[in-house]
């Protein structure tokens, strides 16, 4: 048993963690504003309640010390200015959940972890395109400066499953799920990587428990997925035929890339990720839970 600091912990793949690690029978403690689902998991771990900017709030983590910290809500490296020296010497390792979009435009297909990364200012604007991915780049730097040796970086693609609160897969699935004549973009082998949020989970809490440093795409499935394949899986897991008909534009689309773009940050090398231990569901059966919770919110 460990215990285990969570920053975040109780929106999509931050609940889908410490779901995972309460089940791996780990001692928990979540540290966030309270802003989302605030009563949850609060009969199953401690819950400190501060904002991660407000050094004053921090203070309440100096109190103990934790075999591992998984941070899920940094996004900008102001995110980490009050938490940092404060967990740096009270905990043995930091778990970083990054993102697939902090690497360059112009990656190769099947580019692994060292492949370049965005480099931006910190004062870029929230608007730009670049700021998501560039930003979360510029917190893996700093976090590498503090944790050498004790640090986890998984950059994960687009996480999908129940509660996904992007609706990236979720449009899809309600798309393909009655079934007959589907609209599909013109770039149907356009390819695309997702993950199961639970495989995410499951991924995190087994590099935490045995140390693993390093870097690591967090992708799936197993053999290369084209939007059109997609559409295919999705109409299996619903139990429909479909006959997908190209449209004559991207323009509204979740997963498509710019027309004329390359898709190869739809298309990095998961084998690190694999060698440490991933492990990937079949993407029906993600998409027949994703249809599931679908049915009880919006009874498609």
């Amino acid at each position: 048993m460990s215990r285990i600091l969570v920053l975040g912990g109780t929106r999509f793949v931050g609940r889908a963690i410490v779901e995972q690690a309460l089940v791996s029978g780990h001692r928990i403690t979540l540290f966030n504003r309270g802003l989302t689902d605030a009563g949850l998991f609060s009969n199953e771990a401690e819950i400190i309640t501060g904002d991660r900017r407000n050094e004053q709030d921090v203070t309440q983590l100096e109190a103990a010390s934790w075999d591992a910290v998984i941070d899920v809500s940094a996004y900008t490296p102001s995110d980490l200015h009050a938490v940092l020296p404060a967990l740096e010497r009270r905990t043995a390792r930091y778990c970083y959940i990054s993102t697939i979009s902090v690497y360059r435009s112009d990656i190769a297909a099947g580019a692994d972890e060292l492949a370049p990364t965005i480099e931006v200012e910190p004062s870029i604007a929230r608007t730009d395109p670049l700021a998501y991915g560039g930003l979360k780049a510029l917190c893996e730097r700093q976090l590498a400066e503090r944790f050498t040796g004790r640090l986890t970086v998984v950059r994960p693609t687009v996480v999908i499953g129940p509660r996904d609160p992007t609706d990236r897969f979720g449009w899809w699935v309600r798309h393909v799920a009655p079934g007959g004549n589907v609209t599909v973009p013109p770039r149907v082998d356009q390819h695309v990587q997702l993950i199961d949020s639970r495989d995410l989970a499951a991924f995190v809490v087994s590099v935490v428990e045995r140390g693993v440093d390093g870097a690591f795409n967090a992708a799936g499935p197993l053999q290369p997925l084209t939007l059109g394949a997609m559409v295919d899986t999705i109409a299996e897991a619903a139990g429909v035929t479909v006959n997908q008909e190209p449209g004559t534009d991207d323009g509204g689309f979740p997963l498509t890339v710019g027309a004329g773009d390359s898709d190869a940050v739809f298309r990095v090398s998961i084998k690190a990720a694999l060698e440490a231990g991933l492990h990937l569901r079949p993407l029906t059966e993600s998409a027949r839970d994703v249809l599931s919770w679908e049915r009880t919110r919006t009874g498609v």
